[in-house]
């Protein structure tokens, strides 16, 4: 082999293990895939979390609801509200944990790097899935 070949092909092997090891770190499209699909169910179940379940409760004498259900007069006002994660058809998970806190939860590829919207009372658990919530009605 000629001195003049040597170069471009080292050079080619370092390339190559470059993009291996930039693969192999970000995880390469799977990853990115299963990232945004984390990203469309923490919008859901903040969606939820925020805007739907304290509607339920405002037309239930500032109730929180014991599960969720369809309701028109909630969805109405709300854009793409979902109860069902859309890549497994598995419903989200609601639990009333008292009269005034309740929980959403996902089921998450990687929890770890969801990062819902943290305004507005919202507390995240990356090791459950959950966002949880106090409610307060506004006759109290």
């Amino acid at each position: 082999m000629q001195r003049s070949q040597v170069a471009p092909i080292i050079l080619g092997a370092l390339i190559l293990t470059a993009i291996v090891l930039g693969l192999a770190v970000t995880g390469g499209p799977e990853a990115g895939r299963l990232e945004k699909q984390d990203r469309v169910r923490a919008e859901d179940i903040t969606r939820i979390a925020r805007s739907y379940v304290p509607c339920l409760a405002g037309e239930a004498d500032q109730t929180l609801p014991d599960s969720l259900a369809e309701d028109e007069t909630c969805s109405e006002g709300l854009n793409t509200i979902r109860l069902i994660d859309p890549f497994t058809d598995l419903p989200y998970h609601y639990e009333k944990i008292s009269d005034n806190r309740y929980r959403v939860c996902a089921s998450f590829s990687r929890a770890e790097l969801v990062a819902p919207d943290t305004y507005g009372g919202l507390e995240f658990d990356a090791k459950t899935g959950c966002l949880t919530k106090s409610y307060s009605s506004s006759l109290n």
